[in-house]
């Protein structure tokens, strides 16, 4: 589902703050952008005057449009989030969003089981805590301790599961093995991460449910990640292909279906 129309905005950093050795959350004032954002979004963030071109897009982790504040689950991979990870109380953030689509979970669905690698957790804490009357089970995964999301950034009312590549904390192994215990309790199944993770999400959910997935009642929808210059759908430098053609995740996306991805594509994500 996409939303309103996008707006440019100079943020207000809140907060920011070093959650490991590998994430970031950050916390901006932009009211409007707050208002019109919804689970599964995302914003485009100039760099700064160290890197003017080319914005960044960053996934919306927590949306508060009573304060007029919305959250960036990060971590630091380049000059970019680099600038992002100093910024301080009262900085500017020059802002452009919400952009792109949305998760859209039936109605009447109760049971949600969200699926976040790493740093694609951020959008599945938007979604849960705009969902405090249902079900959440989050499943999280990372290839360390240090790529995990603590609790305390988590809704109090979703219960988690975490799991590492290395077996530092949690489950040993891919995020992905902990599907099986809670497929079949799931209404609808929201994921977000690398797409290798999501490819072996698709996989896994093929081999637990027979069903074809055109007849399937339980929604499978994925946010992708990509990398994108402009951010509004003109360059074309984030397309995908799916079963109904090429689609760009900075527009049409980044929130699919799960069905109508063919994975013949390389991201480098």
């Amino acid at each position: 589902m996409t939303g309103p129309s996008p707006i440019f905005d100079v943020a207000t950093v809140i907060a920011n703050e070093q959650l490991s050795e590998s994430l970031w959350w950050i916390e901006l004032a932009t009211p409007q952008i707050a208002d019109r954002a919804r689970p599964g979004q995302f914003v485009h963030v100039s760099g700064g005057e160290q890197d003017p071109l080319l914005r960044r897009p960053y996934s919306l982790s927590r949306i508060d449009a009573r304060e007029g504040a919305v959250a960036i689950l990060f971590h630091v991979v380049g000059r970019g989030s680099r600038w992002l990870s100093e910024l301080r109380p009262g900085d500017p953030v020059d802002t452009l969003g919400p952009l792109g689509s949305s998760f859209a979970p039936p109605d009447g669905c109760r049971h949600l089981l969200l699926v976040g690698g790493g740093i694609g957790l951020g959008p599945l804490i938007a979604q849960a805590e705009s969902a405090p009357d249902r079900s959440c089970v989050i499943l999280n995964g990372a290839r360390s301790q240090a790529g995990l999301t603590p609790a305390a950034k988590l809704p109090a009312h979703a219960e988690v599961y975490y799991a590492t590549d290395d077996g530092s904390y949690g489950a040993t192994g891919s995020v992905v093995e902990l599907l099986p215990e809670w497929y079949q309790w799931s209404d609808a199944v929201l994921a977000c991460g690398p797409n290798p993770m999501l490819q072996a999400c698709a996989s896994r959910i093929d081999a637990l449910d027979p069903t074809p997935q055109r007849l399937r009642h339980r929604p499978v929808q994925f946010a992708l990640e990509a990398r994108m210059a402009c951010g509004l759908g003109v360059c074309y430098s984030c397309v995908v292909t799916t079963r109904s053609g090429l689609k760009r995740v900075c527009t049409e996306g980044p929130v699919f279906e799960a069905r109508e991805l063919t994975w013949q594509w390389d991201s480098g994500i």
